[in-house]
């Protein structure tokens, strides 16, 4: 994956803090307080806390709904989808590194949802 733009200037600010806050002793580009590498359960787990903790301050039941329903792993079609509109669908196939192009098509296929601003 190429890195540039907004990424790179992101991943700019993680190394930064890492090394403001001791340099943790890993490669790895996200870590946990102590500057352990966060794994997937950990990763999964934080996506659930922040999940709650955004449907909890929506503004109605179907908000709140809405949020509570969100998955860890839609953020993978999320990203696809976002490239596929933007790029195309052989950049989103590349992203996803599928063989053939009817499997990204399907993937991408009615993944289309609302805009919305991200919660702090």
């Amino acid at each position: 994956m190429e890195l540039s733009g907004p990424l790179d200037k992101l991943i700019q600010r993680i190394r930064e803090r890492k090394r403001q806050s001791g340099g943790a002793a890993t490669a790895s580009l996200l870590v946990d307080e102590g500057g352990r590498p966060i794994g997937k359960a950990q990763l999964r787990y934080r996506f659930n806390r922040a999940r709650k903790r955004a449907a909890k301050r929506a503004s109605d039941e179907k908000a709140r709904a809405r949020l509570l329903s969100i998955q860890f792993r839609d953020l993978r079609a999320k990203a696809t989808t976002d490239k596929r509109n933007s790029e195309g669908l052989e950049a989103a196939q590349r992203l996803l590194g599928h063989e053939a192009y009817d499997m990204t098509q399907e993937y991408t296929r009615k993944r289309k949802g609302d805009v919305c601003k991200p919660v702090k």
